[in-house]
């Protein structure tokens, strides 16, 4: 057999990388081909009243729930923002002052008040005075105010009870232990409906904001019993609740999944959470990451419909 030169080799390998190339290609077009997504498109009013249709759909791969929480914007919005400033002017601290003393009865004087290193407004407990309260609001209402008897119930959490998801439907009418009372989670539930309506709650937001209940977590805790004035008092095992609300922009949930991380900034964690501590009363409020759009332009024309989301998620 005749030996091979050197630039026959040379061409020989070059012609098989040119093939291997080429399959390789072929191999790939054809996988591209075969995962094709096909989207269908609808204007929006159609997609809406569809939305709840797909839940009798049936795939391999795809385990769709008994119920979904339907949302019924009347317009949607593409949202611009380099992120949320802080205002430090009288005016702001004004604002957050009116919502401070509202919330913890005037116990907590103006003066009391300092700007953090974050630019948010902060103040510190003083028991001897009986300003037992802690907790920080900035000027776009994101806070933590919670009376030092609820904080430390929250310290002393010891797991969750229950979780009663009133956005799917599920039923309130159950009751637990709060406090050493017994006290409905559907009468808590009206309760912070009346509560945040006494006080005007959504003055303090900006733009076209709607607050809807969510769900309910019922948290076991063993009790105060480090910060109150009497350390050696009862420690009682009882319950507290969080009502979670969804906060809704011209009909839009920004964040349905609760509170996530503090950390983030934007939609995933905006929130707004009471703490039940005891029969008709809220220890704790909670409002986390409500961006504020400097520019928002109206989205129209047609849009996905779920169905046809669903069936190229299953692909």
């Amino acid at each position: 057999m005749k030996k091979l030169t050197k630039k026959t080799k040379i061409i020989l390998l070059v012609i098989a990388i040119i093939i291997v190339s080429l399959i390789a290609v072929f191999v790939i077009s054809k996988l591209l081909n075969k995962s094709d997504f096909h989207f269908k498109y609808a204007s929006l009013d159609k997609v809406l009243e569809s939305q709840e249709d797909v839940l009798g759909n049936k795939y391999d791969n795809l385990i769709l729930p008994d119920k979904i929480a339907a949302v019924y914007p009347k317009k949607l919005y593409d949202y611009y923002s380099s992120g949320t400033k802080r205002d430090t002017s009288d005016e702001a601290l004004d604002k957050a002052y009116s919502f401070i003393n509202v919330f913890t009865g005037g116990i907590i004087e103006k003066s009391d008040i300092y700007i953090d290193d974050t630019n948010c407004f902060r103040f510190e407990p003083d028991e001897e005075n009986g300003k037992n309260f802690i907790g920080f609001i900035d000027s776009n209402g994101m806070c933590d105010i919670t009376s030092l008897e609820a904080l430390d119930e929250r310290a002393n959490s010891t797991g969750v009870a229950d979780t009663i998801y009133l956005r799917y439907g599920e039923s309130a009418d159950v009751t637990y232990d709060v406090c050493g009372e017994q006290y409905s989670v559907a009468d808590a539930v009206a309760y912070c409906e009346r509560y945040l309506e006494e006080i005007n709650y959504l003055q303090y937001f900006d733009g076209n904001v709607e607050l809807v209940p969510s769900f309910v977590q019922v948290t076991k805790t063993a009790g105060p019993k480090d910060f109150v004035a009497d350390p050696d008092g009862p420690v009682m095992d009882t319950n507290y609740y969080y009502v979670f609300y969804d906060v809704y922009i011209d009909g839009v949930p920004l964040n349905d999944a609760g509170r996530t991380s503090y950390d983030n900034p934007y939609f995933l964690n905006t929130t707004l959470v009471l703490q039940v501590d005891k029969k008709d009363h809220i220890g704790n409020i909670v409002r986390r990451a409500l961006m504020i759009p400097e520019e928002k332009t109206e989205l129209k024309g047609r849009f996905v419909t779920l169905e046809s989301a669903l069936e190229n998620v299953s692909k």
